[in-house]
C-alpha cells in the first residue's frame, strides 16, 4: 500500500512574492513571514506601496478599457493565482461572459 503523504504545499516559513504583494495591497491572504518581508522591502523602498497600487489600478483600467469600451469579451490575466484586493473580476464581469483568469 502506498504511503499517504499529505504534505502542505504552502510553506509558511518562507515569504512568497504573491503573498507579499497581497499584503502591500492591503489584502489578507498572507502570513507573518510575508508581512515582515514586505515591511523590510517598504523600509528600503518607501515608494513600493504606491507603485503596487498604481500597477493594480492600471490593470483595472486596462481591463475596463478592453471589455467595456473596445468590446473584447475575453481577458487573460496571468496573475500569481492568489486572490488579492481590488481584482479585475468586478470590472470585467459587467455584461461580459467569457473571462480567463
Amino acid at each position: 500500500m502506498a504511503k499517504d503523504n499529505k504534505e502542505n504545499i504552502v510553506d509558511t516559513t518562507k515569504p512568497s512574492s504573491g503573498r507579499i504583494y497581497d499584503y502591500i495591497l492591503g489584502g489578507n491572504h498572507n502570513f507573518e513571514v510575508d508581512r515582515q518581508a514586505a515591511d523590510y522591502l517598504i523600509s528600503q523602498m518607501p515608494f513600493l506601496t504606491k507603485i503596487c497600487l498604481l500597477q493594480r489600478w492600471t490593470l483595472r483600467d486596462i481591463a475596463m478599457e478592453l471589455t467595456q469600451r473596445r468590446g473584447y469579451d475575453v481577458i487573460i490575466d496571468f496573475a500569481s493565482g492568489l486572490p488579492t484586493s481590488d481584482h479585475i473580476h468586478p470590472q470585467c464581469s459587467q455584461g461580459y461572459h467569457r473571462h480567463l483568469f
